[in-house]
């Protein structure tokens, strides 16, 4: 029962996120932005998170709570995605993404911590339940694209309001886990502990740079792959695959963390991303793009179960959502908000070969990845 209520989460997560990602640039575009302008509305409500995702955590931890303060992310996110219904100039829209942007980005790093502790808890196969977020992700990808296919793409925003009230009730069927609420005055607070320790801030910057590696492909990807001629269905259908790859990767977690740890499966990840990286600022056929989406089962998931795996045995259960805060500001806050201001200019100015840009950032964090892999034993942070 407890696997299937964590299944209904990630599922209704990954509705929103599967039509979010691929098209969200092309409202953008509908509403009259041009390069620069996507690259800075994406970025921003990515930089937001770096303040309100750590003080959500801590939040949660400070309360001993996780469900209920998740249930109240949704509902103030619904409540300010309503508020792009009037918006039309770029100021407008900026308006609204921020808070938006705010609340959206604390429920997942929230339902993770609760799935991920359920899941040692009760001897639980992690991998196995969330790659049915992906397959929901591959699915709302690919039927939106078919929707959306000679349709305008105002109709995204509906699609979204729509995922996103799915998510709201799907919330609901996450575990209502609590830990001892965490006192003021018991020293440093636990996100000043984590900073502290060395090789978490390593791992931090490492894989900071690792999931920075993908502002290309979120900002730019659908956008780079219209203007070589390919359709929204297709569009829809390569987000698709990329996901199915990981999809794999989530079904055989288990024996892959076994075999190299989650430190191995970071490593795998950021080396993942030299490669596709690389391919990407090239190819221009169907079937090379295609080749090239199948990496994404390990730029993001062999790279996403090592993090998860990581924080869950090396993070004190009394600092996790702190720690899973944390890491989600500095991957997908910090780290692909710079990304993506970055990547406007860029892809402006040399349009696919703009990814070669990701694959330093892949190398930096195939770097980081080496050292923790090398020097961090079997010890407990925070």
């Amino acid at each position: 029962m407890l696997t299937w209520r964590l299944r209904l989460f990630y599922t209704s997560y990954f509705l929103v996120l599967g039509v979010m990602q691929p098209y969200w640039p092309l409202w953008f575009a509908y509403k009259g932005m041009d390069a620069a302008a996507i690259a800075w509305l994406s970025a921003l409500p990515s930089l937001v998170r770096i303040v309100s995702v750590p003080a959500i955590g801590v939040l949660a931890d400070r309360l001993g709570e996780r469900k209920r303060v998740v249930l109240a992310l949704n509902v103030m996110a619904i409540i300010f995605f309503l508020g792009f219904i009037g918006a039309d100039s770029f100021w407008a829209i900026l308006l609204v993404s921020l808070p938006y942007g705010a609340m959206w980005a604390g429920i997942l790093p929230l339902g993770d911590n609760l799935a991920v502790t359920a899941s040692y808890r009760d001897k639980l196969d992690f991998g196995r339940i969330r790659l049915w977020g992906s397959i929901s992700y591959i699915c709302a990808a690919a039927l939106a694209g078919w929707f959306l296919a000679g349709r305008s793409a105002g109709l995204i925003y509906w699609l979204l309001l729509g995922a996103s009230l799915l998510l709201a009730c799907g919330s609901f069927a996450l575990p209502d886990t609590r830990t001892t609420p965490a006192k003021r005055d018991d020293g440093p607070s636990p996100w000043r502990k984590l900073l502290a320790t060395p090789l978490f801030v390593l791992f931090l910057l490492g894989q900071g740079c690792a999931q920075a590696s993908h502002a290309m492909y979120y900002a730019f990807g659908s956008l780079y792959w219209r203007g070589l001629g390919h359709s929204e269905a297709v569009i829809g259908i390569l987000w698709g695959e990329g996901v199915i790859a990981e999809v794999i990767v989530f079904a055989f977690g288990a024996r892959l963390l076994a075999r190299l740890g989650p430190q191995g499966m970071l490593l795998l990840g950021a080396a993942g991303g030299i490669v596709r990286w690389t391919g990407s600022a090239f190819a221009t056929d169907l079937w090379q793009l295609a080749l090239l989406q199948a990496l994404h089962g390990l730029t993001f998931g062999a790279a996403y179960l090592g993090a998860m795996h990581f924080m869950a045995r090396f993070i004190r259960m009394e600092a996790s959502a702190t720690a899973q805060s944390v890491y989600s500001a500095m991957s997908q806050g910090l780290g692909l908000g710079l990304g993506f201001i970055a990547v406007g200019p860029l892809y402006a100015a040399y349009a696919g070969h703009a990814y070669l840009a990701m694959t330093v950032l892949s190398a930096i964090g195939t770097l980081g990845a080496f050292f923790l892999l090398r020097r961090w034993g079997d010890r407990v942070a925070g």
